[in-house]
């Protein structure tokens, strides 16, 4: 029976021959590339083995190579598995060498339909960078190393091992590097160098690096970073605001930095105000102008010698950002005492309280800065010395106020006190209640 335009749905399967209006058909494969593995060689090994995957490799397929010369390179055996695998060995004569690298995979099908890739295989390749270009690293002048740096490369031939070598630039001073890790390290503190310019940024060192096999070099620039501890931020903090009006010189502007305090103290970096001569403030209230107002209500003894909301500037309002919003304190922004300590250098002869309360003005020293006047707390008060300038400082020595009060000058030649003790008054006194307080610190 002969069909007229049949339609087929689905696969034919045929056993013999089949023929279409008296002709032989026959079908030719087309191989089709998949991959191959490994994508370099080892110039040295016995034996280089290529296994190339794909598909319809049929019965008597081959494969070779062909370099960027365009010359044909055939393997000493070529073994089909299967219709989808073909290895090649390369040995003796016929290894391939990186003279003519990067070669090309070619599949001839015995049916001479064939299909080749360009660019796969490479012979003793060379060491791939695996860090990025760029920075590796930052470290902070006065501070040491806590983790070593490294770069990387690995090369695709894995019976090379990779070292390296510095090509150009430099590291900074004292740190080394090994050449057979790729590991920048350093021991002891970062130096400033002589040919180091203060930038808010830092200073970068470029190095180039060589990752070798020992029979090709790549180079590759990265950059660490040097920076100055200026207190802009909790990692560069530093202890005192001396520090870094020193070394931003004319460029330093008023205002936060994060300070420490005395290192040894061991106390966590704080935002500080800092003025043009140093000085730290750590305690602000704008007080109520010479009125009581319960609102803006400080009960001292009450508050103890805890932080209070945060002196954020010597001109915070009593609701402007900082100042307290509770109760009793409200207004208030002051540091704990511990830390007021640690900002003047946990000294009591070397360090200075700068205290304003309304119109009076006092210099304080041979003494640490107390809230409440009992000892109970750990503090509590002690004898002092003070005067209208800095430079006059101890014009009254061995000056004891009044048992109950914070750190003062009351009774005495110049009256002030940052806040009562009790209750129901509403910022310090000069002669009369209820004033904006500004306290200062420094070592010297």
């Amino acid at each position: 029976m002969i069909l007229q335009s049949p339609t087929i749905s689905g696969s034919i399967n045929v056993s013999g021959s089949l023929n279409l209006n008296g002709q032989a058909l026959t079908v030719s494969l087309v191989p089709i590339y998949g991959s191959t593995s490994p994508l370099s060689l080892n110039s040295t090994a016995s034996i280089q083995t290529l296994t190339v995957t794909g598909e319809n490799f049929d019965g008597t397929a081959i494969g070779y190579v062909k370099g960027n010369n365009g010359t044909r390179y055939d393997p000493t055996t070529s073994i089909r598995n299967s219709d989808v695998q073909l290895t090649l060995n390369f040995s003796g004569s016929d290894r391939l060498t990186s003279a003519n690298e990067p070669y090309d995979i070619y599949i001839l099908n015995g049916n001479g339909e064939n299909t080749f890739e360009e660019n796969i295989v490479n012979v003793d390749a060379s060491p791939v960078w695996q860090t990025p270009a760029g920075k590796i690293g930052e470290v902070c002048i006065g501070n040491s190393l806590t983790a070593s740096f490294n770069i990387s490369a690995t090369d695709p031939d894995s019976n090379d091992t990779v070292s390296y070598f510095i090509t150009g630039g430099a590291l900074p001073t004292g740190m080394t590097f090994i050449s057979s890790s790729g590991e920048i390290s350093q021991s002891g503190e970062i130096v400033e160098q002589v040919s180091d310019t203060y930038s808010s940024s830092g200073v970068n060192y470029n190095t180039t690096f060589a990752a070798t096999d020992s029979t090709s070099n790549v180079l590759r620039t990265f950059y660490i970073t040097k920076k100055w501890r200026d207190g802009s931020s909790e990692a560069l903090a530093v202890q005192y605001g001396s520090e870094i009006t020193t070394l931003l010189g004319g460029s330093f502007t008023p205002g936060r930095y994060w300070l420490t305090g005395l290192s040894s103290a061991g106390l966590a970096a704080q935002q500080v105000y800092v003025n043009a001569d140093g000085w730290m403030l750590f305690y602000r209230h704008a007080g109520t102008g010479g009125s009581y107002n319960s609102t803006y209500e400080i009960q001292g003894n009450t508050l103890g010698e805890a932080a209070v909301g945060t002196p954020v500037s010597p001109t915070m309002g009593l609701t402007d950002t900082g100042a307290s919003t509770t109760a009793g304190s409200r207004g208030v922004g002051r540091f704990s005492t511990e830390f007021t300590r640690a900002l003047g250098g946990n000294n009591a002869t070397n360090n200075v309280i700068w205290m304003t309360v309304g119109s009076n003005t006092v210099y304080i020293t041979d003494a640490q800065w107390w809230s409440t006047a009992s000892s109970g707390d750990g503090y509590g008060q002690t004898s002092l010395s003070f005067g209208a300038t800095y430079a006059g400082r101890r014009t009254y020595t061995n000056f004891t106020g009044d048992a109950t009060r914070p750190t003062s000058t009351y009774p005495g030649a110049i009256s002030t006190i940052p806040w009562y003790e009790g209750i129901s008054y509403s910022g310090g006194y000069d002669g009369g209640w209820h004033k904006a307080t500004t306290v200062y610190i420094r070592e010297y």
